[in-house]
């Protein structure tokens, strides 16, 4: 099962039959493929990239704010340089080379965690404050010149980066209940050992 209309794309990418690839997406055309095929899929925002010439045309305005085309790749570093090309003049409109701290990409999935779980439940607990603390301190190293962008990449090759994690995989001071009523107020002492590792790598979790 190749997962959805431009699965064949999807299939065509993972088999290595083709350097980079071009699917459409209403509903997860896009995104499914790429996920049952383990490659990367983009499913752009709508009206960024031109449909003229694809068919079926879309008839509504509701069915052109829906239909897309995107790329698929094996890298997700190719989606970006053809994100450039397809947008054609709008891509500058989507600031793909404009640079983000840490502290600002911390501050933009907490802003989503905080908007989508009264819908989804899905964050039991979360440690925002300290998180935004260390991103800031991330970027303060960075600034610092302290260590070279090598150095950087040697040591802490996910310098800055948000994580998130199950409630049964212990982060000091949050919840370990694994989803269990009698364990509800139970909290970790101490990270697990994959967190500890994480945190030394440069990661940051904050739920």
């Amino acid at each position: 099962m190749v997962g959805g209309s431009s699965g064949g794309e999807g299939a065509l990418q993972t088999s290595g039959g083709s350097p980079l690839g071009f699917g459409s997406d209403i509903g997860g055309s896009i995104r499914m493929p790429a996920f049952y095929n383990g490659v990367f899929g983009h499913k752009p925002s709508s009206n960024i990239v031109s449909l003229d010439g694809i068919f079926p045309e879309s008839q509504t305005g509701e069915q052109k704010s829906f239909n897309v085309i995107g790329p698929l790749s094996r890298f997700a570093a190719d989606l970006k340089p053809v994100m450039k090309v397809i947008a054609g003049e709008k891509a500058k409109t989507l600031n793909l080379d404009e640079p983000l701290s840490s502290l600002e990409v911390m501050e933009a999935f907490i802003a989503r965690c905080k908007e989508i779980n009264p819908l989804l439940n899905c964050v039991v607990d979360n440690r925002f404050e300290d998180a935004l603390k260390e991103a800031k301190e991330v970027d303060d190293l960075i600034e610092s010149g302290k260590y070279t962008v090598e150095e950087l990449k040697e040591q802490k090759p996910f310098l800055g980066v948000p994580i998130s994690t199950k409630d049964n995989v212990g982060i000091k001071d949050l919840l370990l209940s694994a989803g269990i009523w009698s364990r509800r107020e139970v909290r970790a002492e101490e990270d697990s050992e994959a967190m500890s590792l994480m945190r030394k790598a440069g990661a940051i979790p904050f739920v």
